[in-house]
């Protein structure tokens, strides 16, 4: 029987400069372990309901008047004939105060929502984990003999995505990094470990998702799916490549090795995959950056491999296998016991990049909703992640020129782009000041480029339009 995760309420506020208002985010100083079950740190199951704190909703401003379902309609429906939006395009827009779909086309059948699924995946790590855990990535291994010696020891990933090479204090979110835990072992008076092993356990199952595209891997997309990674699995770690490594965990390993010699600690000649042995004690440990930290961050770079970490996790969290079949389980789950409605909603992975993902934007509208107004306080870290439009993110390019640039400070979106497909949903200040939830989809759009303009023009139009 698992027991609850001990969480204290206690937080910081973060402010997230956001275009619609101040935006308190969930943050605090809570940390736990999350192991392979069985081992000494296993996944904590989510509080009771009767546990878990009442948040007040965030309230929106009451006198800005809400435009019509009609002026909405002149103003957008002439877009939707742009052929750059494809065979089917897709928009619907939602009033966030009351929730009142204003313009609707296409917008609840299920289609490929691509990278904007990762706002489903950050509501439900940030529901079910809380945004103020942490990971732990931990060096196990027996206490150092008196000569310095360590016969075995283990490099265990605990599904840390931003683990670094080096200590990176001028990062957001600071991540944890093998230096430390190489210092940290030296400082137990290790000076030669025998065997250097990884242990990625914790996740299970095929590390390439379905409908994945090797290409994916080389082109910098993702890299497979592990408990432990390192600089994001790039090769060389360090360097920001975007080529990304085929054994995360091994690399991760070689690395490692390479800040143990460092610090003045040898290590044996090869880095080799072994479960850390039962009891195995702990050298070192680093805590990684708060689950808020990790959903802002996969949100404004729109990164695979944090997403796939989250929805892994969650998975555990909900007594579920850390693979594919059971992160997409747990998110359906999470997102049901959210009051989301999940009909239509049939995923393959966690981060969008398979093209079998279904989704209908009106439920992600619903999830966005759940994190701008309606849901609890911890949930406003997704609206600290969207990109904002000229300025961070997968946003930062666009929005730049005439006749969208008036927007830019009137939206947030995450986007999403898969081979005909390309979406954007967020959030828009309108003429008028009233915060409305839009999602809109080009599908089997004849070219990238000409569809993100094309959408732009869409959010755009929402956000002139003071539509009554």
């Amino acid at each position: 029987m698992r027991t609850p995760l001990p969480r204290r309420r206690g937080r910081t506020a973060l402010t997230a400069a956001a275009i619609v208002g101040a935006v308190a985010v969930a943050a605090g100083a809570v940390t736990f372990a999350v192991g392979r079950p069985g081992s000494p740190a296993t996944p904590a199951a989510r509080p009771s309901p009767s546990a878990a704190p009442s948040y007040a909703p965030t309230p929106l401003p009451t006198d800005a008047p809400t435009p019509t379902a009609a002026g909405l309609s002149a103003a957008l429906t002439p877009l939707l004939a742009d052929r750059a939006l494809g065979t089917t395009p897709v928009v619907q827009v939602v009033d966030a105060r009351s929730g009142a779909v204003l313009f609707d086309r296409n917008g609840a059948a299920p289609l490929v929502p691509a990278s904007t699924l990762k706002l489903l995946t950050g509501i439900a790590a940030l529901a079910d984990l809380g945004g103020d855990t942490r990971l732990r990535t931990t060096v196990r291994g027996p206490v150092p003999a008196p000569d310095g010696t360590v016969a075995d020891a283990w490099l265990v990933g605990a599904g840390d995505p931003t683990l670094a090479t080096i200590p990176l204090p001028g990062a957001y979110p600071v991540p944890a990094s093998l230096d430390d835990l190489a210092a940290q072992v030296a400082a137990r008076g290790a000076k030669r470990i025998g065997a250097l092993h990884v242990d990625a356990g914790l996740f299970t199952g095929p590390a390439m998702g379905p409908g994945w595209k090797p290409t994916y891997v080389t082109g910098g997309s993702v890299t497979p799916v592990s408990a432990l990674e390192v600089d994001g699995g790039r090769i060389p770690p360090g360097t920001g490549s975007r080529i990304r490594v085929p054994d995360a965990a091994l690399s991760a390993g070689q690395a490692f090795a390479a800040a143990l010699v460092r610090h003045g600690v040898a290590v044996g000649p090869a880095v080799t995959p072994s479960p850390a042995a039962p009891g195995a004690g702990q050298l070192a440990a680093s805590a990684g950056p708060t689950v808020a930290g990790l959903v802002e961050v996969m949100l404004q770079r729109s990164d695979n491999d944090v997403a796939e970490s989250l929805g892994r996790l969650v998975a555990l969290h909900e007594g579920l296998p850390a693979s594919f079949d059971g992160e997409t389980a747990a998110l359906t789950r999470v997102a049901a016991r959210l009051g989301l409605p999940t009909a239509g909603v049939a995923l393959s992975d966690a981060s969008g990049l398979s093209p079998q993902d279904r989704l209908p934007p009106a439920m992600l509208l619903a999830a966005l909703r759940l994190a701008t107004v309606t849901g609890p306080q911890e949930l406003r870290a997704v609206v600290a992640g969207l990109p904002v439009p000229a300025f961070s993110g997968t946003l930062a390019p666009r929005y730049r020129t005439a006749p969208v640039a008036a927007a830019a400070g009137r939206v947030l979106a995450k986007t999403g782009t898969l081979a005909g497909v390309s979406g954007e949903t967020g959030q828009v200040v309108d003429a008028d000041g009233r915060v409305l939830l839009v999602a809109a989809y080009a599908q089997n759009a004849p070219g990238l480029a000409a569809a993100e303009a094309a959408l732009d023009r869409l959010f755009a139009a929402t956000a002139a339009c003071g539509c009554r």
